[in-house]
């Protein structure tokens, strides 16, 4: 596989098919309804403050102190194409936010749910951290 820069947009990895990025959305709809998660996909106005393509509360089931009790993890969602593989620089920045914050971040740019769904819990365990999780091919 050849690696290609892209201008500052993220790698490029040719000799793989390139899918759209309303694919990779598509793919994570699915999965955050399969889990009841509360999923929010801001339309950008230039007018507010930037964000991400997807804001998430995804329920966690508390196993001991709370035991049975169902609360939410806030986690901010870029999605891009299967081809690239980082955010521009203001969705890096609320990804950093977020994490920060204590929220989960995530950068998915794959249509397999599997990888959504582990992407998405390393995500929720690694809040905070200073780097997002990316999720798809890896360079």
């Amino acid at each position: 596989m050849v690696l290609v820069e892209d201008k500052g947009a993220g790698v490029v990895m040719e000799n793989k098919p390139d899918l759209l990025e309303d694919k990779v959305k598509k793919a994570l709809k699915a999965v955050l309804k399969g889990w009841g998660c509360y999923h929010f996909w801001p339309v950008q106005s230039g007018i507010g403050a930037h964000t991400v393509d997807c804001l998430a509360c995804i329920p966690i089931k508390i196993t001991k102190e709370l035991v049975g009790t169902t609360l939410g993890v806030f986690v901010a969602i870029e999605t891009k194409r299967t081809k690239i593989d980082k955010p521009t620089g203001a969705q890096g920045e609320v990804l950093r936010q977020v994490r920060a914050a204590g929220g989960g971040a995530a950068l998915i740019h794959t249509v397999h749910d599997l990888e959504i769904e582990d992407g998405l819990i390393r995500a929720i365990e690694d809040r905070g951290a200073e780097a997002w999780i990316t999720v798809g091919a890896k360079k």
